[in-house]
């Protein structure tokens, strides 16, 4: 990434398929590099390809796992690009190569606590839930996106406000899978909200977010 990279710094996170360092731009700006891990079991059994199915954008490719990370690391770029012209609090995209992907940094020295790390008051997850809906909302009717793979893990809370991450899964709207995949990101959040504060079903929460 010539001209993107300046200095990268250290490794400060590891999720289930790849590594997160945090860089430095040549100006000295924070960026987040995600790299894909090449021999990891998640692509090298293709369990990421049910995630491609119906999607026209990503019809064909290699079916080895180089092949495929390659098209899951450009796959989450797009995801992110389309989610932050739309509106959708993500961090924002800035170039990816083969299998490393670079962001904005959410947070200072460290990543941003997860939502699942994250404490706050009562007050405050009902805020956050209302933010987090209000993305989902976003995603789905101006991005026509869905995530696929919503938690608490994959949502950073920085500065009071939450950052939707790890896109790679997100699948478009009109995807075969994509109702089934709503329902379970939906289902996901409001069952981690609803250990702090009362909230709505998920049937309501999806007519909000689809009609």
């Amino acid at each position: 990434m010539k001209g993107v990279i300046g200095e990268v710094v250290r490794c400060v996170g590891s999720g289930k398929e790849s590594d997160i360092y945090l860089a430095l731009s040549p100006s000295g700006e924070r960026i987040a590099l995600k790299v894909y891990r090449v021999y990891e079991s998640f692509f090298r059994k293709k369990s990421c390809v049910r995630y491609m199915r119906g999607d026209h954008r990503f019809k064909s490719f290699r079916r080895s796992s180089s092949g495929i990370i390659r098209v899951w690391c450009r796959k989450e770029y797009r995801n992110l690009v389309r989610a932050f012209k739309a509106g959708v609090r993500v961090p924002r995209p800035i170039a990816f190569c083969e299998n490393v992907l670079a962001m904005e940094f959410i947070g200072e020295d460290y990543p941003a606590p997860s939502l699942a790390k994250w404490q706050g008051s009562a007050s405050d997850y009902e805020t956050l839930l209302d933010s987090v809906i209000e993305n989902i909302r976003i995603m789905y009717r101006r991005a026509r996106l869905v995530h696929g793979d919503l938690s608490e893990y994959n949502i950073l809370v920085w500065e009071g406000e939450p950052y939707i991450i790890d896109w790679g899964s997100a699948v478009t709207a009109s995807a075969p899978n994509a109702e089934a995949l709503l329902e379970r990101d939906v289902t996901r959040v409001l069952t981690f909200f609803s250990k702090y504060v009362s909230v709505p079903s998920v049937g309501e929460i999806i007519k909000y977010i689809v009609e």
